[in-house]
């Protein structure tokens, strides 16, 4: 595993990474796992629990655009922009005040037993191939990151679809 903890008295060269993180007060830098590279849609093309909870949410807009008013489906968009510009603003401006959401991933991270934790190991270790939450070898503020990147890409990749198939909707009813 190319993957280790830094340890800042040894002479040992980043350059033996392919890619490394560094944590916010820039005393702990790690190696980052190659997956975290990948692109939402190419994290929708290996089955895990963010891309099945995508899978299912795109399939329900495309049921209620095909079967149902056009009307029904705007609703759904608007619901994915509400989502993306409320819930990740929420989110956004939590973290920045009182890092809220890094504190509730380190409670979740520390709780080794909880099903909380269980549900986000699952979520972020079918996402990126590897045990980011209870690995020791990443901070939690790592694993907060790839956590909302899950959110986030969720909610794009929705809100992007909906879009589509609302406007496609339209465009057949008129």
């Amino acid at each position: 595993s190319r993957m280790k903890y830094y340890d800042f008295s040894t002479e040992d060269s980043f350059e033996d990474y392919e890619h490394t993180g560094v944590t916010f007060d820039g005393q702990r830098r790690f190696g980052l796992p190659s997956s975290i590279l990948h692109s939402p849609l190419q994290h929708l093309l290996q089955v895990s629990v963010s891309s099945v909870i995508t899978y299912v949410f795109m399939l329900i807009s495309l049921l209620v655009a095909l079967n149902m008013s056009p009307w029904l489906i705007l609703y759904i968009t608007i619901f994915w922009r509400v989502c993306y510009n409320l819930g990740i603003g929420f989110l956004l401006k939590k973290q920045s005040e009182n890092e809220f959401f890094s504190n509730t991933v380190k409670l979740v991270k520390d709780d080794h037993f909880s099903k909380r934790n269980k549900v986000v190991h699952k979520i972020l270790t079918t996402t990126y191939g590897e045990n980011i939450l209870n690995n020791p070898n990443y901070p939690s503020s790592f694993s907060s990151w790839c956590l909302f990147r899950v959110i986030v890409d969720t909610i794009q990749v929705n809100e992007v679809f909906a879009y589509t198939v609302t406007t496609l909707a339209f465009y057949n009813s008129s």
